[in-house]
């Protein structure tokens, strides 16, 4: 078994040996990262930990295959099989690859902390001398962005150029030649066609799968001679440019059906890059929810310098979005969902509504949801437990101060502690980051210390709670009992 792709996909033993060799290489760029910065990070270091273990537990496997010393392990197609094979065991990046995210993000807007979209962003820098790219995807999951990155990273000197090819056939023909004054009726003055603007630059053609076949013909020429001529004139001009093309259709069955030329497809698939939909990069909702977000933010404060928000928003908050169905549209579809939800949140801030974190979440999943008739965070618990919890963090969590302080006895403040927790735990399904978010925009706690000291609290009492389940500390109502049954039920999932 020679071919890369068969061992691929072969028996479990295989992939995991795959995976070992990309985190060997891994290992190297992080110890190779830290010789030059001669500072080692906790991540960092948590990362080689992390490889290094995996590369034992698999040394004993590599050995018993005889199949991969065979292989060029440094060839490209291996390197891009071993990659994959490790995606599927970890989602943790070297530095090396952090740095190409952050590239991507700061310089061409692509946000992403997807294997998947790394991959893509690795394959556009080692391909971006090719003179072709093709790609596919589902409608909105990004292509044209991906298209302007290229033809940035390939520092063409002349600009991008951008054609709708779905256009009918006289008027795609016009865009991309252009014409001679009086080529046609309407021709009242002469144009210059996109392939010639492109000229030294880029030209990407959207929804390449939709040209008529004398319109590929006639690019077909245009690749092959490097050569174009307005409509109605003789003389040709020489250019150079890379070609982009991008579409949602299964090419290869174009080709199949006779509606596109062979020859023309194989011009055009130079080095194709498919995008994934959201549903396979969910981990990627809540930071493009988040950019989208802030952006709308910015554009609402141009025209209202008053308007702010009544806690930190941040890419946490959109997590719930990331269990929705995004296919129709995708990215598209969910910057629209954003900007349909900070029309709403930004019009119950100028009606001077005060709207918690809890309340904002449920704005999150449900744009069209009416604030006025929900519970916010203030209701939930009374003065009586704010006054407690209050007391317990600046006591450093120390029961005994806060029982005398507050002149109550120690098992009344244990149990008015516990009974507010509860309350903020049902509002967030009893996730500890949550609800420490939530108190912490509750009592506007601003030191980190705290903060910290507060989740290893709070997940230190609901494991009490659990394991003396109603008995101690004590739980008075029903209500608060059927919360701790709750909580129960779901830290069983």
């Amino acid at each position: 078994m020679n071919n890369i792709q068969d061992i691929a996909t072969s028996d479990t033993t295989t992939h995991k040996i795959l995976a070992a060799i990309s985190i060997q290489r891994k290992i190297s760029e992080t110890i190779d990262d830290f010789s030059k910065t001669g500072i080692i990070s906790f991540e960092q270091k948590a990362f080689i930990e992390k490889c290094e273990i995996a590369r034992k537990e698999i040394e004993i496997s590599v050995k018993k295959i005889k199949l991969l010393p065979a292989i060029d392990k440094d060839s490209p197609e291996f390197i891009e099989q071993s990659e994959i094979a490790y995606d599927s065991y970890s989602k943790v990046l070297s530095p090396k690859e952090k740095r190409i995210i952050e590239e991507f993000e700061r310089d061409h807007k692509i946000i992403s902390k997807s294997r998947k979209m790394l991959r893509i962003f690795k394959k556009i820098k080692i391909g971006i001398a090719r003179k072709t790219f093709l790609i596919t995807g589902a409608p909105g999951t990004g292509k044209e962005g991906i298209a302007n990155a290229i033809h940035r990273l390939s520092k063409q000197k002349s600009e991008l150029i951008s054609i709708n090819a779905a256009a009918s056939s006289s008027t795609l023909e016009d865009e991309l030649f252009g014409h001679k004054k009086g080529a046609f009726t309407d021709a009242i003055e002469d144009r210059t066609g996109g392939i010639e603007l492109a000229n030294n630059g880029t030209l990407f053609l959207d929804e390449i799968g939709d040209v008529s076949q004398q319109i590929q013909k006639s690019l077909l020429r245009v690749l092959e001679t490097n050569k174009v001529k307005k409509i109605g004139e003789e003389i040709e001009k020489s250019v150079k440019f890379k070609l982009v093309t991008a579409t949602n259709r299964d090419l290869s069955q174009r080709v199949a059906t006779g509606e596109m030329r062979d020859d023309f497809y194989s011009r055009i698939n130079g080095m194709k890059i498919h995008l994934p939909p959201l549903s396979e990069r969910k981990g990627d909702i809540p930071l493009l929810s988040n950019h989208f977000f802030h952006k709308q933010f910015v554009e609402y404060q141009e025209n209202d310098d008053h308007l702010k928000h009544s806690f930190k928003i941040t890419s946490g908050d959109f997590k719930p979005l990331e269990n929705r169905d995004w296919v129709l549209g995708n990215i598209r579809d969910l910057k629209n969902h954003i900007e349909d939800l900070a029309a709403t949140y930004f019009g119950w801030l100028r009606e001077d509504y005060e709207i918690d974190r809890n309340l904002f979440h449920k704005l999150v999943e449900d744009p069209e949801f009416d604030i006025e008739e929900s519970e916010s965070i203030s209701a939930i618990i009374n003065d009586q437990e704010k006054e407690c919890l209050g007391s317990m963090i600046k006591n450093d969590f120390k029961i005994v101060a806060v029982a005398e302080n507050m002149s109550l006895g120690r098992d009344k403040v244990q149990s008015v502690i516990n009974n507010a927790l509860l309350k903020f735990g049902s509002k967030v399904e009893y996730s500890v980051e949550s609800m420490v978010q939530l108190i912490v925009d509750k009592l506007q706690l601003e030191d980190p210390e705290q903060r910290f000291k507060l989740l290893n609290e709070i997940d230190l009492r609901f494991t009490k709670i659990l394991s003396h389940n109603q008995v101690s500390p004590k739980i008075y109502s029903k209500e608060l009992i059927d919360l701790v049954l709750e909580l129960e039920n779901i830290r069983k999932i």
